[in-house]
């Protein structure tokens, strides 16, 4: 695709962001429910940078068995939660399992769902 194409409209970041806290009511978190509960989890693709170099932090200590897997879940729980509602989060009984199924359940809801249905279109119109 020709980077041409775009140039008279660039993609406008601060109006997408203004837009999804308009509807979802955060920038960079969104809601799930777990555990009969409503918890917003950082969206890793929209938060800062600090997220990144704490789980790169925490991968290094893990590795360095300064931390083990059990501490590294609850640092994590903590990272995409906040602390507050990280600790509120474990004591319901709330693993990460909870939390990587709604980053993958959101990562689906967020995906581009015109690349997969065109493709699927140009293969049922070359059938017929």
């Amino acid at each position: 695709m020709a980077m041409d194409k775009f140039s008279d409209k660039p993609i406008d970041i601060d109006a997408m962001l203004a837009k999804r806290e308009e509807v979802v009511g955060s920038a960079d978190r969104f809601p799930f429910i777990a555990l009969g509960e409503t918890w917003w989890c950082i969206d890793p693709r929209l938060a800062d940078d600090s997220l990144q170099y704490d789980l790169e932090d925490l991968r290094d200590d893990l590795d360095d068995g300064e931390i083990d897997s059990s501490e590294f879940r609850t640092s994590l729980i903590d990272l995409y939660l906040g602390d507050e509602q990280g600790e509120k989060f474990r004591a319901t009984g709330g693993q990460m399992k909870h939390i990587n199924a709604a980053l993958e359940a959101y990562a689906d809801t967020q995906a581009d769902p015109t690349r997969r249905s065109s493709r699927a279109t140009r293969r049922r119109a070359k059938r017929r």
